[in-house]
């Protein structure tokens, strides 16, 4: 099977999950078919590589979410959640980062990076936190994949 780049065996090959993901991520408020993508990779690549792997690319498409409140996007202002996501972020900075990258929630997450670069969270501490929480996320998608995708 291939593991890396340019397999032709119809198998998730690494670079398959990080330009999937990366993609997935980078995008705004849409729902994201990388976590899919994880567990299928999880299913017959190491978990633990695939996870580091799809993490990293999650974290680095999320960067879009902080450079849009560093702009000043109005993207967020449409949304009744923001006010509240914003006050988590000003009151608990790179703790709610960190916990909204583990646990799946696209929109709160989109709207904490925004609320980031929003309120000029240093680069540094946002992406790191963000890069720890979609590591586990997806370290953890990868082995659902390997534990119950796998017996099949």
């Amino acid at each position: 099977h291939s593991s890396g780049c340019g397999g032709a065996t119809g198998r998730p090959g690494l670079c398959g999950v990080f330009v999937a993901t990366l993609l997935a991520n980078a995008s705004i408020i849409l729902p994201s078919p990388a976590l899919g993508a994880a567990a299928l990779a999880g299913k017959v690549l190491n978990p633990w590589i695939v996870g580091l792997v799809a993490g990293t690319a999650a974290g680095l498409g999320e960067i879009t979410s902080y450079l849009a409140g560093l702009g000043g996007s109005n993207l967020a202002a449409r949304s009744r959640f923001y006010p509240r996501v914003e006050g988590w972020v000003q009151r608990h900075g790179i703790k709610t980062i960190f916990l909204l990258s583990v646990f799946p929630s696209p929109l709160f997450f989109d709207l904490a990076g925004i609320a980031a670069g929003t309120t000029r969270m240093p680069f540094k501490l946002f992406l790191g936190a963000c890069l720890v929480g979609k590591i586990i996320r997806y370290t953890a998608l990868a082995w659902v994949g390997r534990l119950l995708l796998g017996a099949i």
